[in-house]
């Protein structure tokens, strides 16, 4: 009977996250769109009322309100956990606000405040532990934006709970580690996606519908340059710890690098080789990587990623029979056939957050 009994149950209401308030209301809109009361069943908080009974269609129509039929639970459908409020996840959080179908239910960020922070713009509620998150809401799906350290132990106690998660890259710090949380996620049938959003980004989407079109003729290779300065000092401490982040420069950036190339071959990477230099001072990460690789279908493509002191670069290139394509992820595509770029127009394709939903 779902929210028409919600007022009766204010200890179950405390702990899903809801308010005593928010019960009382739904339990007496109901009676606004019932027949009756059932004296069998009573609402002590509304002075022993009988729970709203018999829904009349002609109050439903002619009030606007629709039964709320949530188990009781203090109208919590399943929403949207947020585990990590650092940088990305403001992309996140606009994302999922911006979908007619999700809602945010909660964030969880052990600094001080900063959940808080996130999650007042939305109505949302604010914990410092994600294992309280997980205990009081009543979550579908969780996005994970933590060290990637953390990743395991926070996949598997979502996992625990049958929470589906989208979890950003890179998935862990070890292949083990990932083979642990495939098992875990299939042995209780979540979903487990990985967030790489190379796939959605506009220019990238225009870049591989050139591709398909064939109007470039057959893709010949690939080289892809990204220069940043990866030590700047405003970097969080655990990304220059390899034990927590799992690697430098090559993980966290050569993650995009690698799926980008997938997603544009439509392929896998069936061989590569590669090297990388660990010249910063007080890190063990590397700060530099470079890679040979071929994918199943049969494309050369090097990546180059240079972490020190450098101007940044984030650069593409696509090399065909008839022409080549300049990808500058995020930024903008152009294409020639060899007298010049011209400008690919990427504006019909939605926000790459936006579109990962």
């Amino acid at each position: 009977i779902g929210g028409f009994a919600m007022a009766t149950a204010p200890a179950i209401v405390a702990l899903v996250g809801g308010t005593v308030d928010e019960a009382i209301d739904f339990s007496r809109q109901m009676r606004e769109i019932t027949l009756g009361e059932n004296p069998n069943v009573t609402i002590p908080l509304l002075g022993f009322m009988g729970v709203p009974t018999a829904i009349d269609i002609t109050r439903v129509g002619s009030s606007g309100i629709l039964p709320v039929i949530n188990t009781a639970i203090a109208h919590k459908d399943a929403g949207i956990g947020m585990i990590g409020a650092g940088i990305i996840g403001a992309s996140h959080l606009a994302a999922v606000a911006g979908h007619p179908d999700t809602r945010l239910a909660a964030v969880a960020d052990i600094a001080p405040g900063r959940a808080q922070q996130a999650a007042a713009p939305y109505g949302a509620h604010a914990y410092e532990s994600y294992e309280e998150m997980l205990e009081r809401e009543k979550l579908e799906l969780v996005i994970i934006n933590l060290p990637h350290g953390l990743h395991e132990a926070c996949v598997l106690a979502c996992a625990e709970k049958g929470i589906h998660i989208l979890l950003e890259k890179p998935m862990s710090v070890s292949y083990a580690s990932c083979l642990r949380m495939n098992e875990a996620c299939e042995k209780n049938g979540v979903l487990l996606q990985v967030g790489h959003v190379q796939r959605y980004i506009p220019q990238n989407r225009a870049a591989r519908a050139l591709i398909e079109s064939g109007k470039l003729g057959a893709l010949a290779m690939i080289s892809d340059l990204r220069t940043n300065n990866y030590f700047q000092p405003g970097r969080p401490r655990w990304f220059l710890e390899k034990a927590m982040a799992g690697g430098g420069i090559s993980i966290n950036y050569a993650a995009h690098s690698l799926d980008k190339i997938c997603y544009l071959t439509q392929s896998d990477i069936a061989w590569a080789t590669g090297s990388c230099t660990y010249l910063q001072p007080g890190t063990d990460v590397d700060g530099s990587a470079q890679m040979l690789l071929r994918t199943s279908s049969g494309i050369s493509a090097s990546i180059s990623l240079c972490g020190y002191s450098v101007v940044p670069i984030d650069e593409t290139m696509l090399f065909f029979a008839n022409g080549s394509l300049r990808l500058h992820t995020g930024s903008d595509l152009s294409v020639t056939c060899g007298s010049g770029y011209e400008t690919v127009d990427t504006s019909s394709y939605p926000n790459a957050f936006e579109a990962q939903w």
